[in-house]
């Protein structure tokens, strides 16, 4: 089940028609609205409000696996579905923060189905090049949108991706994985900081840290200068998280530079894209 943002609205996936059921809340009191005229096709599996509180999605388990309604007051109203659907049976979804992104947890290959959201219309993005191993049970974001994680059926169990924009890249496995079948998995609510994961056997809940990484520069080791015409900007070549960088200072009538600046670098950080 699954409770909208504002805490108006709760909806409930279950395995006899109509499938999903929606209730509205009026102080302690849960009314059931009435059913969507169109409503999934079977048991409902998972279901999610997106946060801007105007979509709702239901995972099932017969095609098209996934239904997205549109929600206008108290009226929900089917959208025409994607181009291209889950493989098999919804288990889970999840939203980015911003509404923009949408990921289904299924059952057959390749396991995880990531659509980006355009108004009303929903397009699939190409598969991450590495993909869980098999029935994806649970998918979340965090609160930053930079991981997606994902809870599996098979080891490691739980799989760690980073976005850069439409791109989704797996990271290297955690040092520790979960002993068995990853079937939830949650980041803490205000930071990326905590990753939990709900699975079977013992000790049951498995929860990671993430430490931003520490950067402490070094003074350059090197200044020089060559007469030039300048023109006031300042150029950063390199990727100052991941390596040493220059600097480039350029002023009318002059051009000053420094070496490449060895820095020390102490990271405790997720693991590094695989």
């Amino acid at each position: 089940m699954c409770i909208r943002d504002s805490n108006t609205y709760l909806a409930v996936a279950h395995a006899y028609s109509p499938y999903v059921s929606i209730y509205k809340r009026f102080g302690d009191a849960f009314v059931k609205l009435s059913d969507p005229a169109s409503l999934p096709t079977s048991t409902g599996r998972g279901v999610c409000f997106s946060p801007n509180n105007t979509y709702l999605v239901v995972c099932h388990s017969t095609s098209p696996y996934v239904t997205i309604y549109k929600r206008d007051e108290d009226v929900f109203t089917k959208l025409t579905n994607p181009s291209l659907l889950p493989t098999g049976t919804g288990r889970r979804c999840c939203w980015s923060s911003d509404s923009v992104y949408l990921v289904i947890a299924h059952n057959t290959s390749p396991y995880i189905t990531i659509y980006k959201r355009s108004g009303d219309t929903f397009t699939k993005l190409s598969n991450p090049s590495s993909l869980p191993s098999s029935t994806a049970f649970d998918v979340a974001f965090s609160p930053s949108d930079k991981y997606l994680a994902v809870g599996s059926l098979t080891s490691p169990f739980v799989l760690l991706y980073k976005r850069s924009e439409d791109t989704f890249t797996k990271v290297d496995n955690f040092a520790t994985l979960p002993p068995d079948d990853g079937f939830g998995v949650a980041f803490s609510k205000t930071n990326d900081n905590y990753l939990s994961v709900a699975h079977r056997g013992s000790p049951y809940i498995t929860i990671y840290k993430y430490t931003p990484p520490v950067i402490t520069t070094q003074a350059a080791t090197q200044i020089g200068y060559q007469c030039a015409m300048g023109n006031g900007t300042v150029v950063s070549s390199g990727d100052i998280t991941e390596r040493g960088f220059e600097i480039k200072l350029e002023y009318s009538g002059c051009l000053l530079y420094t070496s490449p600046s060895p820095r020390d670098l102490s990271t405790s950080r997720m693991p590094s894209s695989a």
